[in-house]
């Protein structure tokens, strides 16, 4: 797009003097908290229920990566005089997929912010700075501000297929491996906590009646729920949830934050101008 000769040597200005700073600053804010998201050695969680003792224990990270558990339950709808004491496998890698996606999604954008960057200072020596588009810039840093909101989102929203009952649950992930009526699932929720949903259920006979009738019906006599899960109805018979806040997160939040803001100002400085 053609700018007027005013906006052109406005836009020359910000090119040659404030956008290189300003993607230092994003790149610095991005780089943070790819670098609070990868780990800086493990962390332990303490994960304990409210008002009970029904689940009790701890969660160790290491950036994405589970690499210690040791959780005792004691469920209600079990024998809790016997309880059941878990950890994870040291098999396979129990990879927290959420923190892996959102350093994966801004790399992308750091990328971005680098090709920029780069651009910016051989624009300047080769005194090329008028063969940038506004309108590319633009679509650049849209970009740029896509991937970020898009890796913090991953953090603050947790995609319900990813949990039970719409996803199978990995039993082979834990040590001892958890039987198909226990479900243990680990995430990430809120940007900076860890989130531990436990659940035991039974398996029911196929009544004919939907799903939903069978919930009401069992709701006025028991606090149980009906579901499917593995295309077949279940009861709910115990549902705990436990948050424990992740220290090395602590600052992500803000420094993405401060990241997407600086992106899109830049994108309405360069809109004014057109």
């Amino acid at each position: 797009m053609t700018l007027s000769e005013d906006s052109s040597r406005e836009f020359k200005w910000l090119l040659l003097h404030r956008l290189p700073s300003t993607l230092q600053r994003i790149a610095e804010c991005s780089r943070n908290s790819v670098q609070s998201a990868s780990g800086k050695g493990a962390q332990t969680l303490p994960i304990t229920s409210a008002n009970s003792d029904a689940v009790k224990g701890i969660v160790a990270l290491d950036g994405a990566v589970v690499v210690k558990a040791d959780l005792t339950l004691r469920l209600p709808s079990r024998n809790s005089a016997t309880p059941i004491r878990i950890g994870v496998s040291h098999t396979q890698p129990f990879i927290l997929t959420q923190l892996s996606s959102f350093v994966q999604t801004v790399s992308l954008a750091l990328d971005k912010i680098e090709m920029l960057s780069s651009l910016l200072i051989e624009a300047r020596e080769c005194a090329t700075v008028h063969e940038i588009d506004a309108s590319w810039l633009i679509h650049q840093f849209s970009d740029i501000s896509n991937f970020l909101k898009s890796a913090l989102t991953l953090l603050r929203v947790v995609d319900e297929e990813k949990l039970f009952p719409l996803r199978e649950n990995d039993g082979k992930m834990f040590s001892p491996e958890l039987p198909d009526d226990l479900i243990v699932e680990l995430y990430v929720t809120n940007v900076s906590t860890l989130a531990v949903s436990v659940y035991s259920i039974g398996y029911q006979p196929n009544t004919g009646i939907p799903l939903q009738i069978q919930s009401q019906i069992l709701s006025r006599f028991k606090n149980m729920k009906i579901e499917k899960y593995k295309g077949k109805p279940i009861e709910i018979m115990d549902e705990f949830y436990l948050e424990s806040k992740i220290p090395n997160l602590a600052n992500l939040e803000a420094d993405m934050t401060a990241a997407i803001a600086l992106v899109d100002a830049t994108v309405k400085l360069v809109l004014a101008l057109m």
